[in-house]
């Protein structure tokens, strides 16, 4: 196997996860309200509007609780004076000439409604001033808020990631280190590679930890399809790299355990093709009692079906040879060839001498349908 610069290993990946972040949003800060003032003036000027209406149903509530407190009228007997010991609510009134009639049906149902429609329309005028209210509020609101410095910590990234790319690396760190310290994922994540390859900055693997090593405990149950799943993946991908070598002259020793643990992790729950090809390195590099070709394969070939060309070649590699495997030449030189095509960077070289070398010893029949099968996965890439 050929090893890859640590400081080489993550060019694409960094291109690509970091293309356009400008047009990545993960939140919005709404600028604190200024709009005080603004509001004061306009409850001020409609304030009239409020006291209108609210003296309208004051005192239609005031007319119904008069109604309420009046006595009942108390009946006298039909010989003049009161039954002995009790009191009776007669069911008669005093008419405006002082005469004695009845209390129609008729009458108390209009009554009634006369009262109703009172309650109701002194409600419909209060409900129509508190509407218009409210919507002067908002509008003064608006014009308020319009006139707040737009400022956030997405703009500090962005300007950060221009400056980053327009090669102000001394800029770029000043902002993308505001925007980490108030825990922005993608620019903890993009420090973190800067400090690793040492790109626009001193080469600190401890500094490249720490940043890694934020993002992933911040975000390690973040949802596998949300805008930060590739950079948690990454950083702990990266994380796992650092334990399976450790950083001299610090606490992070190797172990090779956790490195596991790590890039199982980034593979399973989020389908990292990266972390899917580290752990089939891992079983085919690693101490006897450990080494498993068969899952060794089984990651490659995911990884490899997401269009990774080290996974390809080096799963290829492990079938055209057959030498921990029963051997399947035509599927492992389609892997080879479709590596060489998709190869670039670093592994470029050894991919193509590994095909160059399983091509020389395959038979006429086993390149012929080796090429087609691998032109016939190229082709279905393009068109998907």
């Amino acid at each position: 196997m050929v090893s890859v610069p640590h400081s080489e290993r993550m060019k694409s990946l960094d291109g690509r996860r970091m293309a356009g972040p400008e047009r990545r949003v993960l939140t919005s800060d709404r600028p604190a309200r200024g709009a005080s003032g603004a509001l004061g003036r306009t409850f001020a000027e409609n304030g009239s509007h409020l006291g209108m209406a609210r003296r309208s149903w004051l005192g239609a509530m005031d007319r119904f609780r008069a109604r309420a407190a009046t006595p009942p009228e108390i009946g006298a007997n039909r010989t003049g004076g009161t039954r002995a010991g009790t009191q009776r609510m007669d069911m008669r009134s005093v008419g405006p000439r002082g005469e004695r009639h009845g209390r129609s049906p008729e009458l108390m149902r209009k009554r009634v409604a006369m009262r109703t429609y009172e309650y109701v329309a002194c409600a419909m005028v209060a409900g129509v001033f508190l509407t218009l209210q409210t919507a002067d509020l908002r509008a003064a609101d608006a014009k308020a808020l319009e006139q707040v410095p737009k400022t956030s910590l997405i703009d500090t990234f962005r300007d950060g990631v221009r400056a980053y790319y327009r090669g102000d690396k001394a800029v770029a760190v000043d902002k993308l280190r505001t925007a980490a310290e108030s825990d922005h994922t993608m620019a903890q994540w993009k420090l973190g590679r800067m400090y690793a390859d040492g790109d626009g900055v001193d080469e600190d693997d401890l500094k490249a930890f720490e940043y890694f090593s934020r993002v992933a405990n911040a975000h390690v149950d973040e949802l596998p399809n949300s805008p930060q799943a590739p950079f948690v993946a990454d950083a702990l991908i990266e994380l796992g790299d650092y334990y399976l070598t450790g950083i001299k002259d610090s606490a992070v020793k190797p172990n090779v355990e956790r490195a596991r643990n790590l890039y199982t992790y980034a593979a399973s729950y989020f389908g990292n093709s990266q972390a899917q090809y580290r752990l089939g390195q891992m079983y085919l590099e690693t101490g006897e009692a450990e080494r498993d070709p068969r899952l060794a394969a089984r990651w490659l070939k995911l990884s490899a079906e997401k269009g990774n060309p080290s996974a390809q070649a080096l799963l290829g590699d492990l079938l055209f040879f057959g030498e921990e495997l029963p051997r399947r030449p035509v599927t492992g030189l389609m892997w080879l060839t479709i590596a060489r095509q998709s190869a670039t960077g670093p592994d470029s070289e050894w991919i193509r001498e590994r095909q160059e070398k399983a091509f020389t010893r395959a038979s006429d029949d086993e390149r012929k349908r080796a090429t087609q099968l691998a032109d016939v996965w190229l082709g279905a890439k393009k068109t998907n």
